[in-house]
């Protein structure tokens, strides 16, 4: 799978090339935004496409996550990953993640992804899985991760609490640099929510290591019901993330329930 990613072409896909219904497939404008060109020049209001990521999608998606994702997420920036080359082991974990079938993407008026959020089932039995794969994994910063993200996957202990054995997780949301701070990553993770309702999935769960997907989180309406510091984890006695920069020094899980009706009062 990793070897895969290097051979990868640029990330353009043509956006007419499937055709979906209600809501995994729709049109915004933004206003604003900076287009990649020499003369920098703006468009007012470009329009975006807003769908679910398919199958001939998936290794373009999986190459933009290499390139945004990998790169400046808090918890890779905290740890000390970011600048390295991704660990197969996360590359791969990823991929199994976006052939769920539920990651959204944004086009741009080109086809290119600009933004992405892979959404995946959550169930009990995976936080041990992770611990398993970390007990295998050479590099003490990867394995060190995944042992927190088992951690956070436990800690609010939401399978017991809501009575359920699988969860709708937005578990990442990528924005292409140049497009950062126009909306388009409200878009995702909304559009992540109406996925999970149109799923019929009672529990939907992110967990926000960016202040700014947090008040996205917030400016939705869902519930905040953990905050986990980056510095009060420790293992064999040691600060596992060094390199914390604020103001991204905590993770803040906040759930929501889609299928439940709204209060329009």
């Amino acid at each position: 799978m990793w070897r895969l990613v290097g051979h990868l072409v640029s990330n353009g896909i043509r956006k007419n090339r499937t055709s979906l219904p209600r809501m995994v497939q729709s049109k915004f404008n933004v206003q604003d935004v900076k287009y990649r060109s020499s003369n920098e020049t703006k468009c007012e209001t470009p329009e975006y496409i807003s769908r679910i990521a398919v199958p001939t999608d998936y290794d373009y998606v999986l190459n933009f996550m290499c390139d945004t994702y990998f790169k400046s997420e808090p918890s890779m920036v905290n740890i000390g990953l970011a600048n390295q080359d991704t660990s197969p082991i996360l590359i791969d974990l990823m991929h199994k993640q976006i052939k769920d079938g539920m990651t959204i993407i944004i086009l741009n008026d080109e086809g290119c992804i600009i933004g992405a959020a892979v959404n995946a089932g959550m169930c009990p039995w995976d936080p041990p899985g992770l611990r398993d794969i970390a007990s295998c994994v050479d590099d003490k910063d990867v394995a060190n991760l995944l042992r927190f993200f088992a951690k956070l996957a436990e800690a609010p202990n939401l399978w017991e609490t809501y009575h359920t054995n699988k969860f709708f997780e937005c578990s990442c949301v990528a924005v292409d640099p140049q497009y950062r701070g126009t909306g388009i990553a409200t878009k995702l993770v909304h559009d992540s929510w109406l996925l999970a309702r149109d799923c019929g999935c009672r529990l939907f769960r992110i967990d926000c290591s960016s202040k700014y997907t947090a008040k996205i989180a917030q400016k939705l309406g869902w519930e905040c019901v953990m905050s986990i510091p980056y510095s009060s984890h420790v293992e064999c006695d040691e600060f596992v993330f060094k390199n914390i920069r604020k103001p991204h020094d905590t993770v803040d899980v906040y759930i929501d329930f889609p299928s439940r009706p709204r209060d329009t009062s």
